[in-house]
């Protein structure tokens, strides 16, 4: 193992590209494609930093991906080498099925040193997948532990190896595992973290006395008191509390730059100053804590800031937290609330309010603030950091709510934000920068119009977008609001929810679709009922307006191709009225199921006389269309079409009549009503997999629904005739309102027999298609239905009977495939 240096050509990278690669480029945690889908996020950051596992080619982690016995000996040598390469000369095995082996000297070098045994029969299975019992056993032989001492070899291996495992903690974190499993990357980064951590072992011979009077020598375990972690990478475990880090700072550290964090360690190991600078990112949500890191001292200095610090700095399990974000009146509750949580403040509590230090009194005098009520949607954290039950900070964060007034992300980028009912406690009202794009956190996450919250820190602003959700009330009762089973109140941090500053309760009425804006503890800010009114139709017919009632009867169509006849009456700027007919209109409905139509912010646009065009957004000059935007197609008789997205609509609509309600800022439309067309493309293709439906509803009301292959998926359509089909196979004229079958017409195709599926041709003697990666290929037995590929089909071939095929060509090209089903 000396004399090791980095070695990896280009043709073993390559090779084990599923495997587990240790590269001098590794990737960090922070640059994989897939890091939200990694579970083990701590181990993961740590192993890659250390140069122990890489990423893949494809710029992920692959957490999912398992590892075969030969990488997984290549990872032991590379562990053993401190990260790094190692040189192992021209060593070979004597097993059958790794000579000339890409991995043949790793494999052979932990043959040597016990860590890793063959499979019987003189082989070692070097492209087997590595199962939980099988890494945890090389671990533990890496870590030091004896074979035939701990009884980890033999017949019996995998129990005593799973029980040595766990009481050693390589299992820790991983206790759900399958440890006869093949283990997958995400879990192998866990258990060499946990290895790296564990102190390693050696056997020493112990004279001892037998029962008969012998004098004998006993063979006995012992600690060596260093990790294969300081062993191997010169490294030392260390715990401290984070004081400043570029957010924020504690006791007058200082906000530090970007990517360092500053923190003053609780047992500082020798060659390591007790207090200083890592450069190492933490969150603001760490500051406060105390956090592990594994740190390598620079060899001719004490200053932490040339320590390198290997991975992540890690939340310790000494610390505990408690977040306080509802509303407490007084210091006897939040005293109340703390206990619940098994905490206490005393006099050396330290208080913030964003980071800065609550304290009275001056010099000699000074003594800490403690504050005596948090109101609703303020988050009061408390930190106990070494879990002694006395909380050493207590830091209460205040964000503004507000909306984006102004917005520009071009060169440095400018912002203006306004505060929209601030409470009286709230002293921060506005955001602005001309230089945003460097110097507010969270600047291209929002844009114009946006409501947003925003806070500062010391020098540093932050803004972020504001969680909203779409609810229909159902209750109201005191200050409390109930809205799609779920119970809301208003923030504290806000007087009024609306325009008018009204509280919650006064602001809605039962059975209103409304949106409502959160803060981060779901307290309630603010709520928009005009801007959840995103539904619209088309008034068709109306009768005479009551001044009385304050509405119409109005028959509507919406955007679902449904008809009604409702209670509706136009508000503008507050006034009721009739509604025109024949006018596109938003709307939303009251608990009475009275439709309010309204037009903030749009209008009515003609489209007569226009040809709209699959995937092309300009339908005229005033008129565009996006991947929302919904058109709804008259086809007579009450019917009606319906499609979303300008990519999904017909190849051509010439239209003769019809409109479009667009934003009057975007000109983007939100829907198209169209009453007379022609139509290139409007009907569809689909397969029946059974001419027989399954009948549901009532002898006067019955549903038809038959099972059929639709846009490349098994699904279902439904009819009112119950004998549309006359047999199973490919109708190609189908019309097909959402789920529902208006008209087919011609008769069923059936399957024949495949002459050519390769070279990107596929069809039959009657008609050739050509294909490409979109093409999607079934297979279908009976009513069954799975995945396929050009490949699995059979042509004819002389005497060899071809494949029976059904080719659906695609709607914008006839002449390629878009489904191909294999039908037995």
């Amino acid at each position: 193992m000396n004399n090791l240096k980095r070695v990896l050509s280009v043709g073993m990278a390559s090779t084990m590209v599923l495997g587990m690669m240790a590269t001098a480029s590794a990737a960090s945690f922070n640059d994989f494609t897939d890091k939200d889908e990694i579970v083990n996020k701590d181990a993961v950051s740590m192993v890659t930093e250390l140069g122990i596992i890489a990423g893949l080619p494809d710029g992920s982690y692959g957490a999912t991906q398992n590892i075969d016995r030969a990488s997984f000996a290549r990872l032991i040598c590379v562990t053993l080498n401190g990260g790094k390469e190692p040189t192992l000369g021209n060593l070979t095995t004597s097993f059958t099925d790794t000579k000339g082996h890409w991995a043949e000297k790793y494999i052979a070098y932990c043959v040597q040193q016990g860590i890793i045994a063959g499979k019987g029969n003189n082989t070692f299975a070097p492209s087997a997948q590595v199962t939980g019992s099988e890494a945890a056993k090389m671990l533990l032989v890496a870590v030091g532990y004896n074979t035939t001492y701990e009884k980890i070899g033999g017949a019996t291996w995998q129990v005593s190896t799973d029980v040595l495992a766990n009481q050693v903690g390589l299992y820790k974190g991983l206790e759900t595992i399958n440890t006869s499993a093949a283990l997958t990357r995400d879990q192998a980064a866990q258990m060499i973290y946990n290895a790296l951590n564990a102190e390693m072992v050696k056997y020493e011979i112990v004279p001892g006395v037998s029962t008969n009077g012998q004098i004998v020598a006993n063979t006995q375990r012992q600690e060596t008191g260093e990790t294969l972690l300081e062993k191997a990478f010169k490294a030392v475990k260390v715990e401290g509390v984070v004081l400043a880090n570029e957010y924020a700072a504690l006791n007058g550290a200082g906000v530090q730059d970007e990517g360092k964090t500053y923190v003053q360690l609780n047992d500082a190991p020798k060659g390591l100053n007790s207090t200083g600078a890592f450069k190492v990112s933490t969150d603001l949500d760490m500051v406060g804590k105390t956090v592990t890191m594994f740190v390598q001292p620079d060899a001719n200095s004490t200053q932490t800031s040339k320590a390198v610090v290997l991975g992540n700095a890690l939340e310790s399990d000494t610390n505990n937290v408690a977040v306080l974000t509802a509303g407490k009146d007084s210091a006897k509750k939040i005293a109340d609330y703390l206990d619940d949580n098994n905490l206490k403040t005393n006099s050396s509590t330290e208080w913030y309010v964003n980071y800065a230090i609550r304290t009275t009194g001056s010099g000699d005098s000074t003594k800490n603030d403690p504050l005596t009520t948090n109101e609703a949607g303020k988050e009061l954290t408390f930190i106990d950091n070494n879990d002694d039950g006395v909380v050493d900070y207590a830091l209460q964060l205040v964000k503004t709510f507000g909306k984006v007034t102004s917005y520009n992300d071009s060169k440095d980028g400018t912002i203006n934000v306004s505060a929209v009912n601030p409470a009286d406690s709230i002293t921060y009202k506005s955001l602005s920068s001309t230089k945003a794009a460097k110097d507010i956190n969270g600047f291209a996450d929002v844009k114009k119009d946006d409501y947003v919250f925003f806070y500062k820190i010391g020098n540093k602003e932050f803004v972020e977008p504001a969680k909203s959700v779409e609810v229909t009330v159902s209750s109201i009762k005191g200050n409390k609001v109930t809205a799609d089973d779920t119970t809301y109140e208003q923030s504290g941090l806000v007087k009024g929810v609306n325009e008018d500053a009204k509280n919650l309760n006064e602001a809605v009425e039962l059975g209103d679709k409304v949106t409502f804006y959160l803060d981060n503890a779901g307290y309630v800010v603010y709520t928009d009922a005009e801007a959840a009114a995103d539904e619209y139709l088309k008034v068709l017919a109306v009768d005479s307006f009551s001044s009385v009632s304050g509405y119409a009867n109005t028959k509507i169509l919406k955007t679902d191709g449904t008809t009604e006849v409702v209670n509706a009456y136009y508000d503008n700027a507050g006034t009721k009225e009739k509604p025109a007919d024949g006018k596109i209109y938003a709307y939303s409905v009251n608990s009475k199921g009275v439709y309010k139509l309204v037009l903030t912010d749009l209008k009515e646009e003609s489209i007569d006389g226009t040809k709209i065009e699959k995937g092309k957004t300009q339908i005229n000059s005033n008129v565009l269309a996006n991947a929302q935007t919904v058109f709804v197609i008259d086809r007579g008789n009450d019917v009606y079409t319906v499609y979303t997205g300008i990519a999904n609509v017909p190849k051509e609509i010439d239209v003769t009549t019809g409109s479009a309600i667009v934003d009057k800022t975007t000109k983007v439309a939100k829907a198209v009503f169209i009453t007379k067309s022609d139509m290139t493309g409007a009907t569809e293709g689909i397969y029946v997999l059974d001419k027989n439906p399954t009948v549901t509803g009532t002898s006067d009301d019955k549903t038809y629904t038959y099972d059929v292959i639709y846009k490349g998926e098994k699904t279902t359509l439904t009819s009112e005739d119950g004998k549309l089909f006359a047999s199973k196979g490919y109708y190609d004229n189908v019309s097909i309102n959402g789920t529902e079958i208006t008209k087919v017409t011609g008769s069923a195709i059936q399957p024949s027999e495949a002459t050519v599926a390769s070279k990107g041709l596929v069809g039959t003697a009657d008609k050739t298609y050509s294909y490409n990666d979109s093409t999607k290929v079934l297979y279908v037995d009976g009513t069954d239905v799975s995945e396929s590929s050009i490949g699995a089909i059979t042509v004819k071939d002389g005497g060899i009977k071809g494949d029976n095929i059904i080719v659906m060509p695609d709607s914008d090209n006839a002449n390629i495939a878009a489904y191909v089903l294999i039908c037995k």
